[in-house]
């Protein structure tokens, strides 16, 4: 069912794990996930939880297992086909037939966490109308965004990140299994400003290669710590109003001069223990916003600005 040019080239599907013993599971998981694959058969399923946590992985071998021809899968991605249309048209049509060989026919939607509301609702209908013919897996990091009709006729399972040392180790096996020369403070500093998500770290480290080396830029990858570490100040220093000042410039040259993963800026500062609760509020909002907006660094400058609004509005409240 993979891509083999894609496969070929990217490490993170020519690494990806193509078996269930393969992967890091709660045994509770591996056992209902063995028994679907030995039943040819599954529910509808709605795998949630952050980037690279196995989510697509299980997916695809779930897929590879149970769908015994390729005219049975449809593969579909929430980010570009969201619309109301995409299910009247595709899907419906897709789902209105019975399986050409097997059980059932699959349809997969990954980033499901895109699909617009009257989407959503359109498609709960046909969950319903063609349940004995097809099955639905949806993949998605916010499961807050699934309507909860979608989510009531789901098998819900948590995907939650990998140990450390599970990373580390996959990654080395990589890199020696490519001749990759390497640095591991350098690959270390990698893993540390990405993970959870291994898939961003396995991509990360195959784009610097060069000469059958890792090539480090300590700045690139130092961007997104210095930026939630400005925040901290802020959220320390909002009385003084010229270290907030400072950490807005700081900030504002680091946006205005290097590409930045701003999802992933949004979600180290969300799950980075010394950034305050207050703070963390405004930062979600803004997050949901990320993929509506045209200027996402102007989004990005937004949350910074409403984040010292609510600063000095409590520093004038707790009088600090």
């Amino acid at each position: 069912m993979s891509d083999n040019i894609t496969d070929k080239y990217l490490w993170v599907e020519r690494y990806r794990p193509k078996e269930l013993d393969d992967v890091i599971l709660p045994e509770n998981y591996s056992d209902i996930f063995k028994k679907y694959i030995e039943e040819e058969n599954i529910p509808h399923l709605l795998f949630y939880g952050g980037p690279g946590s196995g989510k697509t992985t299980i997916a695809r071998i779930l897929i590879n297992k149970i769908c015994k021809n390729k005219l049975d899968l449809l593969m579909l991605n929430g980010s570009s086909s969201n619309s109301i249309d995409v299910i009247r048209s595709i899907i419906e049509d897709f789902v209105s037939t019975s399986p050409t060989n097997g059980k059932i026919k699959i349809v997969y939607f990954d980033e499901a966490d895109y699909i617009t509301h009257n989407a959503q609702a359109a498609l709960r209908n046909v969950i319903e109308m063609f349940h004995s013919n097809a099955r639905f897996i949806f993949t998605c990091n916010f499961i807050s965004k699934i309507n909860e009709a979608i989510q009531s006729r789901c098998q819900l399972f948590e995907f939650k990140k990998l140990p450390k040392e599970y990373v580390i180790s996959h990654i080395t096996k990589i890199l020696k299994n490519e001749n990759i020369k390497y640095d591991e403070n350098s690959i270390l500093k990698i893993i540390n400003l990405y993970y959870p998500d291994i898939r961003r770290i396995i991509g990360t480290l195959q784009s610097r290669v060069k000469n059958n080396e890792i090539i480090f830029d300590q700045q690139e990858v130092n961007n997104e710590v210095l930026i939630i570490s400005h925040l901290k100040d802020m959220s320390l220093n909002f009385r003084k109003f010229e270290i907030v000042k400072q950490s807005i410039h700081k900030i504002q040259v680091i946006v205005s001069n290097h590409d930045l993963d701003f999802r992933e800026i949004y979600q180290r500062m969300f799950e980075d223990p010394e950034v305050p609760i207050w703070m963390k509020i405004v930062i979600n909002e803004f997050a949901n916003k990320h993929d509506q907006c045209m200027l996402p660094a102007m989004n990005f400058m937004g949350c910074i600005y409403e984040c010292v609004k609510h600063g000095n509005e409590l520093a004038s409240l707790l009088q600090v």
